[in-house]
């Protein structure tokens, strides 16, 4: 899996978009993390580059996905003063034939057009002049402002309220940082229950069909989110939630660890999110989905 503020290994997973800006595609974030980590390793350009799309190999051979690594990675060449013309030449070849606007399209209208708008003035700051070549501080470690055992109200940026328990401290990058990770609760809002019923609500579970043969159901795993937790900016949770219950100790709880897209067939799905991510997913179909997978394994 790709833990957001550095990528971790070579199996690179998005896992949500927040907007229309270039490092708003959790996998274009990664890209500009693994430069920047390149870069404060001592790796020159050339090197750096290389590094980047050697974690990147198996995610490149998507068409979609390539879109959003070229175009991160000439950003984060850009933000750093060493555009490399191959790298700028394919980020100016993408935004040319229409970037990744149509796939903005199957969601949001409106949305594609902000995507088309902000790919434009892309375009542009590639062509002008270029910064002076910088090398990154390595940031300070930032600890989780959380414990495992509190619960978390979310409220739903379009609809609805969510409950999720801390069931693990996750390390994450820069070295030395924490953050929590989280599992959602089957609840259906209003009241929270008192902390004997919130260590028995269900622990939300998905089940995806794989695209070449839809008919399959697969068994349901836990869905568990690695959660950056700043505790100030428009990613902080207290914009969207806040702290409900503590010493909710799930053990119940699968090990993030052994998260499914490391191939182990038994682990849970794990993604890396932020508390604003989690906000637009409540009420969505991908959450909705969860919540009956949840149900029918409950229900008698």
């Amino acid at each position: 899996m790709a833990e957001r503020g550095g990528i971790q290994s070579a199996t690179i997973r998005e896992v949500g978009t927040s907007g229309p800006g270039i490092f708003s595609d959790d996998m274009a974030a990664d890209v500009r993390d693994a430069w920047r980590e390149a870069l404060m390793d001592g790796l020159s350009t050339q090197e750096a580059r290389a590094r980047v799309l050697k974690l990147l190999e198996d995610a490149l051979a998507d068409e979609d996905d390539a879109t959003v690594i070229w175009l991160a990675l000439a950003a984060a060449q850009m933000q750093t003063g060493r555009l490399e013309q191959p790298v700028r030449d394919r980020a100016l070849d993408i935004i040319e034939a229409g970037g990744d606007v149509d796939r903005w399209k199957e969601g949001s209208v409106a949305l594609a057009r902000r995507r088309a708008r902000v790919l434009h003035a892309f375009a542009e700051k590639l062509r002008g002049p270029q910064p002076q070549p910088r090398t990154p501080r390595r940031p300070n470690p930032q600890l989780s402002p959380l414990e495992v055992g509190d619960v978390v109200r979310v409220r739903g940026e379009r609809t609805g309220e969510a409950l999720f328990v801390v069931v693990d401290l996750a390390d994450t990058y820069p070295p030395g940082s924490t953050s929590p990770v989280v599992a959602g609760l089957l609840w259906e809002g209003g009241e929270v229950p008192d902390n004997q019923e919130l260590t028995r609500l269900p622990i939300l579970h998905d089940a995806v069909p794989p695209p070449m043969n839809p008919d399959r159901v697969p068994p349901p795993r836990q869905l568990l989110h690695i959660v950056d937790s700043p505790t100030r900016g428009k990613y902080a949770l207290a914009n969207v939630g806040e702290v409900v219950a503590k010493g909710v100790l799930r053990a119940d709880a699968a090990d993030y660890r052994q998260d499914v897209s490391l191939g182990l067939p038994d682990g849970p799905d794990v993604g890396s999110n932020s508390w604003l991510f989690m906000a637009r997913w409540i009420g969505e179909s991908w959450h909705q989905r969860c919540i009956d997978v949840t149900r029918r394994m409950v229900e008698p």
